[in-house]
This record gives C-alpha cells, structure tokens and sequence, in this order.
C-alpha cells in the first residue's frame, strides 16, 4: 500500500501504532475526519458545559442577587462556547465539502457561510471581543430558560421529563443535563451555516456523513455519563434530528408541519400541529426502537413506557426553544404540549404497549379515527406489522 494524498496510509499507520481496526477504509475516514470529532469534544469540553450550567436561569433563583456577576458569567460562556464553535464549524464546513466530493454528490445550492461572516455587529461596551453570532447567543439564550420554563407547565414535569431536559430539580448531574441540549443547539447552527434554507435535512446529513455519533458519545462519556448511555444519548439526538427532518411524514401531511424555525409569529406552527408522537414509520429505525425499550415478548414486540416517555420529553426541545425565544412564552400553548405527551402515553396504553397496536393506532389517528383498542384492534395490528421486519420475528 503507498501513501497519497488522497488516502494517506502513512498517517493511518503513525496514529494507530500497532493497534488493529475492524475495516482500513472506514479508518481512513475517521483520520480525515478527526479534526472535527476533536473540535467538537473541545465544544463539549466539561468546563464549558458547567458554566452552562451554571449560568442557566433559575426559578428559585433569589431576585436581585449578583446579577451583574451572573451576566459577566454568561459574556465568559458566550465568548468561550463561540470560539470553539467557531473552530468547529470552520473544520465541520471544509470536512463535510470535501466528503461531498468524493462521493460524487451534487453541490450543495446554497455557499458556506464562514464563520468570520456569521459574527455581530460589536457594541462599543464589547471592546473588540466577539461573544458569538447573533444566532448562536439568541439560542443559548433560549436555552438558558429551559429550568423556568417548567413552572409555567399545568404540572410538575414527570420523572421522565426532568431524566432527559434540564429542570430545578433533574435526576442527574447538571453536565449530564445540559450536553445534550448544546450538542443538538450546535448541530442545529452548523447545518445553518451550510445551507440556510433547508437546515433540518442538513443536520440529519452531518451527522451520518461526519460520522458525528462516536465523538458524541465520547464526550457525553468524558461528562461522566455512563458509557452504554452516552451511546443513547446520542442516540437520541440522531432520533431528534430524523423527527425534525420529517423522517417518515407524506409531504403536506395534516399535522406534520415543518419544523423550521419561522421568521413570523404568523407562520410559527402550534403544538397542536406538531405531533409529539413519533410518525409510524419511524418505528423502522432502530434507534427509535432501542431508545423505547422495544422488546420481543411472546411473538410480539413491546416498548417500554419510562424509556418511551423519556423519548416523547426530549422530541419536545424544539418546540420548547421556539416558546422560549418569545417575550411572554404562551400558557395555552405550553398546556397543549404537556396534553399531548400526556395523549401519547394514553394511546400507548390503549395499545397495552405493543408496537403493532401502537403502530396501528398512529396510523388510524391520522386519518381522523378514534385509536382503537386492544381487544378490537388485534387482527389489524397483526397486518399493519406483518411485513415489517422490526415489529414481528
């Protein structure tokens, strides 16, 4: 084998140093690809992830207290978290062109932007120091909010919610909270940075082309996040970005509407137009499958309800980021997201928790139907899953 420019074995060689891979090609990939898994760790780093956390809006916050102090932390964050993004999107932007190039595909419509053209207008109070594009601060921004925003819920958020999103009170470590939710906000800007237009496909393709699972994984490990659930948090981040790219939905479907973020009040979809539940097609991928607990249990496969409503909790981020990027967040709309969480695990339960019930329950739903139940519903359950590989052994 001789080393070219194209496929530099020589480096393949210096950086495994003896150690075995399962395939050269892939590994190959992964070399060309490593400047951007090792920008992404660094925009991952644990100490920017706690300062995340640590400058997050607090319900129990006391009013008043060190405010100029809080906000001299989050001009730190802002202007740590945008230098590494910078990097980041600078090394994601050259990797994902030249990938494109050697498989042959057509370009991409829109140009790059780079990152020195994303920066903002300075205020004189910044003295020549960037603290981030003006879309990357308004996310985090947004993000920031995510613990408050539970107290304008009708309830409490449920064990389930408080294990996947950021809250007063979550079941694990803030760094475990918090990484997941920056990961996907920085994924989000680098499909935006690319191509404007259509981001939500983007996003999906830079995370399979870029190979971006691994590294994810990673650093959630790196957070202290148990090694099997670092994988299924990145998991889930696939899963949030196939449902936000329409994975699975007819085009114009009633109830499935695009999940780009609008520019007017006027065209921002309602929850009730954006189904939490995942499409019935979705139930094909394995992720979906696996981050639901589906099991095989007497020729039938079953999810299981806490990892599914962990699921219904974490598919509501975008929803929740877009109310929290407005002035006054709408109660009747955050009443209407905790309602349809809450009509996802009943019709769930209606199916007692078989997915070809479940299955079919989406599909009769979406055509205006009332689900049916597990008595009458049998045989056509049995059909809907019949020739679907996943849902039947």
């Amino acid at each position: 084998m001789y080393a070219t420019a194209e496929q530099p074995w020589d480096r393949l060689c210096d950086q495994l140093n003896g150690g075995g891979v399962p395939n050269l090609d892939d590994a190959l990939v992964n070399l060309e690809l490593r400047q951007v898994h090792d920008a992404l760790l660094k925009q991952l780093d644990p100490a920017i992830v706690r300062l995340l956390a640590d400058v997050a809006e607090h319900p129990r916050a006391v009013a008043g207290r060190t405010n100029k102090k809080i906000e001299l932390q989050r001009r730190e964050f802002f202007e740590l978290a945008w230098a590494r993004c910078e990097t980041l999107l600078h090394e994601a932007q050259m990797a994902y062109a030249s990938r494109m190039a050697k498989e042959s595909q057509p370009a991409i419509a829109a140009q790059p932007i780079t990152p020195a053209l994303l920066a903002p207008v300075l205020r004189p109070t910044d003295k020549g120091r960037s603290v981030g594009t003006q879309l990357f601060r308004e996310r985090l921004t947004a993000v920031l909010r995510i613990p408050a925003i539970e107290a304008l819920f009708p309830a409490p958020w449920t064990a389930a919610g408080r294990r996947v999103l950021p809250s007063p009170s979550p079941q694990f470590t803030a760094t475990a909270m918090w990484a997941p939710v920056f990961g996907w906000c920085v994924l989000e800007l680098l499909a935006e940075s690319i191509d404007a237009e259509n981001p939500e496909h983007l996003a999906l393709d830079l995370f399979d082309r870029l190979r971006l699972r691994e590294p994810f994984a990673q650093a959630f490990a790196a957070l202290g996040i148990e090694a099997e659930e670092g994988w299924r948090v990145a998991a889930r981040i696939k899963v949030l970005l196939l449902s936000e790219a329409g994975a699975g939905k007819p085009e114009g479907a009633p109830g499935e509407a695009t999940r780009a973020i609008p520019e007017t009040a006027q065209d921002k979809p309602t929850v009730g137009e954006e189904r939490v539940a995942q499409a019935p097609a979705l139930w094909l991928d394995p992720d979906v499958c696996w981050l639901s607990g589906v099991h095989e249990s007497q020729g039938h496969a079953y999810l299981i309800r806490e990892q599914y409503e962990e699921l219904l909790w974490w598919l509501q981020l975008p929803s929740l980021l877009r109310l929290l990027g407005e002035t006054a967040p709408s109660r009747a709309v955050i009443g209407q997201m905790s309602g349809s969480i809450e009509e996802a695990l009943a019709i769930a339960e209606s199916a007692g928790y078989r997915v070809d019930l479940l299955y079919g329950s989406a599909t009769t739903e979406a055509a205006g139907e009332e689900p049916a139940s597990v008595e009458d519903s049998g045989s056509r359950g049995s059909s809907s899953g019949s020739s679907d590989p996943v849902l039947n052994d």
